[in-house]
């Protein structure tokens, strides 16, 4: 804090440091205690060429391709939009037609293309480890979403039998 007074900066940076490690992952905690926390960059690399973009120097700015159009993939998915989406429908009792109809879209469209990002991101697995802890909890829960269909389908099917069943019973005696 003592240089960063000497360089005119007045706040204290913990809550900075504490949005850069849990919501952008850019730093991650080496060390802690009572008195003192260490944090280094996940990704150096990243965090260069993010500076260098931003001071101007971007011109080989995309010196990987792959690694480039893996990262535009990534923002195109917008996996904690699925997320919340496929969170909602989960935490309801009921699914109606539209929400089933829903998750069968989700499974036969964009799962698909989320594993095989998912796939490319686990090569960069460091920089990419939030994306891809998302992607196993997002299949898991709709793994978990279509077990509750079968289960909710079955169990009214069911249901429906022995009400037929009863009232065949009081027809009959």
């Amino acid at each position: 804090i003592r240089k960063l007074k000497e360089w005119g900066i007045t706040y204290n940076p913990s809550q900075l440091l504490r949005i850069m490690e849990r919501d952008y992952g850019i730093i991650e905690t080496v060390y802690r205690s009572a008195t003192q926390r260490w944090w280094r960059f996940s990704d150096i690399t990243a965090v260069k060429e993010a500076i260098r973009y931003f001071e101007g120097d971007n011109e080989d700015l995309i010196e990987d391709p792959e690694h480039y159009v893996l990262s535009l993939q990534i923002d195109v998915i917008d996996i904690d939009r699925l997320l919340n989406e496929v969170k909602a429908m989960y935490s309801k009792s009921r699914l109606s037609v539209a929400e089933k109809n829903r998750i069968k879209q989700i499974v036969v469209e964009e799962l698909p293309t989320i594993a095989k990002v998912m796939k490319e991101a686990q090569k960069y697995e460091n920089r990419y480890k939030d994306f891809i802890r998302k992607c196993v909890f997002l299949m898991k829960l709709i793994g978990e979403l279509l077990r509750k269909m079968r289960l909710g389908s079955t169990s009214s099917y069911v249901l429906e039998a022995k009400n037929v069943a009863v009232e065949r019973l009081r027809e009959s005696g």
